[in-house]
């Protein structure tokens, strides 16, 4: 979701025009295969994220990219890292966050100030209710995320198996 890169992000490409905002540097601090969605997002690109868990997932939302409704629900269940297993309503919305000294999470999230930019619906879905919930949806665009940093070679040849199941228009 943008580490390390989000205070570029927070600081300077939301600061911009939503029409400039695609013009952003690459690289560690810049966008990333670990920093596009979040980037996405503040491009105004996606307006509703669905993130399909497994039971081994560990918990590893950035609590200050949560709308504060989300992370107060949130917080109550579960401090970071430990989110029970199940589906969660959640929003992400992008703030001002100021470069701090402090990065620590209390005090990014006494720092974030409101935008105005639109909140993002983001569920937490488990892999068995994602077939119930999506059972009568008929599909504009399916993207599947291919990351080199995070999933292992050997996991290739199920994009050829899932693009099977994906017919072209």
């Amino acid at each position: 979701m943008g580490f390390p890169s989000w205070t570029y992000l927070h600081d300077e490409i939301l600061s911009r025009d939503v029409a400039e905002r695609p013009e952003a540097n690459e690289g560690p601090y810049g966008v990333n295969f670990g920093s596009w969605l979040a980037f996405a997002i503040g491009c105004q690109w996606i307006s509703q994220l669905d993130f399909v868990i497994n039971r081994n997932w560990h918990d590893d939302i950035p609590r200050f990219l949560l709308s504060d409704a989300s992370y107060e629900a949130i917080s109550v269940k579960a401090p970071l890292g430990v989110l029970p297993y199940g589906n969660y309503k959640l929003a992400i919305e992008l703030m001002h966050i100021p470069s701090l000294i402090d990065s620590s999470e209390n005090a990014v999230m006494r720092a974030r100030t409101k935008r105005g930019e639109p909140t993002i619906p983001f569920n937490i879905l488990t892999i068995e209710n994602l077939g119930v919930r999506y059972s009568n949806t008929k599909w504009d665009y399916i993207f599947l995320s291919h990351s080199p940093g995070y999933v292992p070679i050997s996991a290739d040849p199920l994009l050829e198996l899932i693009g099977g199941y994906v017919k072209n228009k």
